[in-house]
């Protein structure tokens, strides 16, 4: 994708704005912000290689910024997929019930598997009936506990 716009210059003649109208262009063909992002991306690696070998001083694109991404999907088990995932934990061989429970724990907190095996039990809180969710991979929050939940 990189060719059609860069193809014939020279890597020295290639400047921040020379990206910026690659990624203009990109945009108004109606590109992915993501995809316009992974190929300055291969650019930038591009020139860092060309520093290392010796045929430029410094990566002339390093400053240049990348687009926004916002490629979170909302993913919802239907009632039915859920039923099905905790009738496999049941089938699962193990001593006591931990991954079910761990799974049902999962699923009525939306917490991801690195926050659920992190958390410390003084961050769930049942009098305010929210667990404290800290060192994520986004940003802190506070999660509900629901009925079901309260009752593990």
């Amino acid at each position: 994708m990189l060719m059609p716009h860069f193809k014939g210059k020279y890597i020295k003649n290639i400047h921040p704005f020379e990206v910026e109208r690659y990624k203009k262009e990109r945009k108004s063909n109606g590109t992915e912000p993501a995809t316009i992002n992974r190929d300055s991306a291969t650019l930038r690696n591009m020139l860092n290689k060309a520093v290392e070998w010796g045929y430029l001083s410094h990566n002339p694109i390093a400053s240049v910024k990348q687009f926004k991404e916002n490629n979170e999907k909302m993913w919802v088990l239907t009632a039915e997929e859920e039923e099905k995932l905790l009738a496999e934990c049941d089938k699962r061989p193990q001593k006591k019930k931990y991954l079910k429970d761990l799974v049902e724990f999962a699923l009525h907190t939306g917490m991801r598997q690195g926050e659920i095996f992190k958390l410390k039990k003084g961050r769930v809180k049942l009098k305010e009936r929210c667990i404290e969710v800290t060192d994520t991979k986004t940003e802190d929050r506070n999660v509900p506990i629901n009925d079901t939940l309260k009752t593990f």
